[in-house]
C-alpha cells in the first residue's frame, strides 16, 4: 500500500564497486566453508524476483513507491509488459544449488510468487511466511494443496478469501482459502515457530533483496547474534549497522560469484509437473509448514 512506500531518500539505489564485492564474496564463502553443512540460512524480498520481471515494492519503480507517487500526483514511467511466463531467477536456482551441496538449511521467504517451490528446492529447505499464491488451504484441517495456477484469480478480495475449491481430506470438505498473507493478516503462525528454531540455530544468515522493512520477518536475520550476517541488496535498510557484512549489488550477479568461489553447480531450471508428482506431493504433505487447525481467525485482513 502506498503509506508503507519510502521517502525519496529510502528508495536511493548504489552500487559498491568491483573490488568490494570481490571482497564480500570470499568473506561470505570462507564463513561458510568453515560452518559446513546446513549452515547457511537465507533470507529473500521481492528483490530476489525482480529479474524474473516481477515488480518489488519499494525500489524506485515499485509497486508501493509507484502508488504514492500516482497518490501524490507526479508522474510514474511505464512499466515493463510482465513476462507471460515467469521463470525462477538464477538466484532462486542457487539455492538449488547450495541444497545440493548441503551448504543450505532454509530459505526463509516473504515472497509468495511461488518461484522457490517451482526451482525444485526441497520443501524442508523452504519457509514461506507470507503464504503462496500456487497454495490454498483448509480452516478445518489445516491441510495444504499445491496448485500449477494462481489460486487467488477467481477471488474477490474479501476477508474470506475462498477459492471455490473443497478440501479433499477424509471427512473434511472445508472450504479452501488462498494462503497468501494480506495487509493485518496474521502470519502462519507453524511456519513462523519453525523460522525462529531456525533463525535461532542460523550459523551464516544471508539477507537478499529485501528492504528489511516488514515485521517480523525483518527481525528473524538477528534472532542469533552470534550468527556471521551479510545484506546484499541495491538500498539502504535500517539493519545495515548490524550485520557482519554489508554490500550493494545486484543479488544474481552476487550469487554467481558466490557459488563460482564455493565452486557450487547451480542447475539449469527446467520446468516441473509437481501436481502430477506423487514424490514432491507427499514431501509437500510432510514437511510444508502452514497454520494450526481448526482456526479461522487468520482471514482478517485488508487489500
Amino acid at each position: 500500500m502506498a503509506h508503507t512506500a519510502l521517502n525519496d531518500d529510502e528508495i536511493t539505489e548504489f552500487y559498491d564497486d568491483e573490488e568490494r564485492v570481490k571482497d564480500c564474496v570470499l568473506d561470505l564463502a570462507n564463513q561458510i566453508r568453515k560452518c559446513g553443512e546446513e549452515s547457511v540460512v537465507i533470507y529473500t524480498g521481492a528483490g530476489i524476483s525482480t529479474s524474473a520481471g516481477i515488480s518489488d515494492f519499494r525500489g524506485p519503480n515499485g509497486v508501493w513507491t509507484r502508488a504514492k507517487k500516482i497518490k501524490e500526483g507526479k508522474s510514474v514511467p511505464k512499466l515493463n509488459p510482465r513476462p507471460q511466463v515467469i521463470k525462477p531467477t538464477f538466484g532462486h536456482m542457487s539455492f538449488v544449488g547450495l541444497a545440493n551441496a548441503g551448504y543450505l538449511d532454509c530459505v526463509i521467504s516473504t515472497n509468495c510468487d511461488g518461484l522457490h517451490i517451482k526451482s525444485g528446492l526441497p520443501i524442508k529447505n523452504l519457509l514461506e511466511l507470507h503464504g503462496n499464491t500456487n497454495i490454498e488451504a483448509c480452516p478445518n484441517c489445516g491441510a495444504c494443496a499445491y496448485r500449477d495456477y494462481h489460486v487467488g484469480q477467481f477471488v474477490r478480495r474479501n476477508t474470506a478469501r475462498i477459492t471455490g475449491a473443497l478440501c479433499e481430506k477424509e471427512n473434511c470438505n472445508g472450504k479452501l482459502r488462498c494462503s497468501d498473507v494480506a495487509f493485518n493478516q496474521s502470519l502462519p503462525d507453524l511456519c513462523l515457530e519453525e523460522a525462529i528454531k531456525r533463525s535461532k540455530n542460523a550459523k551464516v544468515v544471508i539477507i537478499l533483496g529485501s528492504s528489511m522493512r516488514v515485521a517480523p520477518a525483518c527481525k528473524l536475520p538477528f534472532v542469533n547474534k552470534k550468527a556471521y550476517s551479510c545484506i546484499v541488496n541495491l538500498q539502504r535498510t535500517p539493519y545495515d549497522d548490524r550485520v557482519t557484512n554489508r554490500v550493494f549489488t545486484k543479488t544474481d550477479e552476487f550469487l554467481n560469484s558466490l557459488m563460482e568461489e564455493l565452486e557450487c553447480d547451480v542447475p539449469e531450471y527446467e520446468v516441473l509437473d509437481l501436481v502430477n508428482d506423487p514424490e514432491f506431493l507427499q514431501e509437500f504433505e510432510n514437511d510444508y509448514k502452514f497454520r494450526t487447525a481448526p482456526d479461522d481467525s487468520w482471514f482478517a485482513g485488508s487489500y
